[in-house]
């Protein structure tokens, strides 16, 4: 659709947010943004009197819903980012922002931040096509297709030269040092597809995401050392030949660790949730738990696939049997949940020893 400007166009708003507002009417004297039409697009400034906050920007007004949506950040009080506004009522207006306009200088010269575009004739003095290529270093246009003189003697085709020129796009790369444009082309419009590989030599800047579909790798390194992708149900990150462990660090301070035989350490308190607000249908452990949890299988192993590291633990098959909800089925192996296993235990062994307490200060007392 169309850029539109429109005089006089100035309504109040209350929505919150960094978002598309809703128009709430226009202000006495003024026009609404109907009058720039609907799907159009237009320069808008929002004014928070109560908060003193603004924003410049190009927006696009729709009908339905009578909204104007904030496309484009032009200059805010927010660093020129969207502003987070309040739910207070806030003035917009149609405007025409400094950065956008044309005007003549002291001088009386125009200039132009963009390029010209125009649909009729364009007159002027000095118009000076043949010093094109040295001014704008752009190599030889007279081998390429562009036009680099004009002569006009009379104004029937036929009898005159209008313009004198090559069409000669075998020299385009040389002339421009691009590669072969021939055969390879040019990514001309935004949006689009790429295929094959991209090397960037600098610093990739992206505002919004990087889109990944379902096993799409996200490699570091040079040697492919760590990669990130998501299969659809599951994230994963591997950590491959050379690499050994994975850190988060506050600055430069290593708070976390995931070693790449399995353990994990942490600096400080690892925590879960607990409250009993968040519990219900609780029942006793089995009579006889203490009883059988010294049968439960532990002591020192060798972990045959961790190349037989040795470790201190329990059996889960035999720890299953008694505390079915401590063991976790991890593929076809299990796991055990050692914090809530040992914790329980301990605590059902303490109501042993204070049972036991009773029992001998009752047996001394006789």
């Amino acid at each position: 659709m169309a850029l539109v400007i429109k005089d006089r166009v100035r309504e109040s708003f209350s929505t919150s947010g960094t978002g598309t507002i809703t128009l709430a009417g226009a202000a006495t004297g003024f026009d609404s943004f109907a009058s720039i039409g609907d799907g159009n697009s237009t320069y808008y400034a929002i004014i928070d009197t109560i908060a003193g906050e603004w924003e410049v920007g190009l927006g696009t007004y729709t009908a339905s819903g009578t909204t104007l949506s904030r496309d484009t950040v032009l200059e805010s009080s927010n660093s020129d980012t969207l502003v987070n506004f309040a739910a207070n009522t806030k003035d917009v207006i149609c405007t025409y922002p400094a950065d956008k306009s044309v005007f003549l200088s002291a001088d009386g010269s125009l200039s132009l931040p963009g390029a010209l575009s125009a649909t009729g004739a364009v007159t002027g003095s000095n118009l000076n096509v043949s010093n094109w290529d040295t001014a704008y270093g752009w190599g030889d246009h007279s081998t390429v297709g562009y036009l680099t003189s004009y002569t006009e003697t009379d104004p029937v085709y036929t009898a005159s030269t209008w313009y004198t020129t090559t069409n000669n796009a075998s020299n385009w790369d040389t002339a421009y040092g691009w590669g072969d444009h021939a055969s390879a082309g040019y990514y001309s419009a935004s949006g689009g597809t790429i295929s094959g590989d991209v090397t960037v030599t600098g610093t990739l800047n992206v505002r919004t995401a990087i889109d990944l579909e379902d096993n799409d790798i996200l490699r570091f390194g040079t040697g492919d050392d760590c990669e990130l992708f998501c299969n659809g149900s599951s994230m994963y990150m591997d950590l491959n030949s050379g690499i050994a462990n994975f850190y988060i660090r506050d600055g430069t301070t290593v708070i976390y660790t995931f070693n790449d035989n399995g353990s994990f350490t942490a600096t400080g308190d690892v925590t879960a949730y607990s409250d009993e607000r968040l519990k219900e249908n609780w029942k006793d452990l089995p009579e006889g738990f203490v009883a059988n949890l010294a049968g439960v299988k532990s002591g020192t192993y060798n972990r045959i696939d961790l190349d037989g590291k040795k470790q201190v633990g329990v059996s889960a098959q035999s720890l299953q049997t008694l505390l079915p909800d401590a063991v976790i089925e991890s593929g076809d192996t299990l796991a055990v949940n050692y914090g809530n296993a040992a914790l329980a235990s301990a605590i059902e062994l303490a109501k042993k020893v204070v049972e036991l307490e009773a029992r001998i200060k009752e047996l001394e007392g006789k």
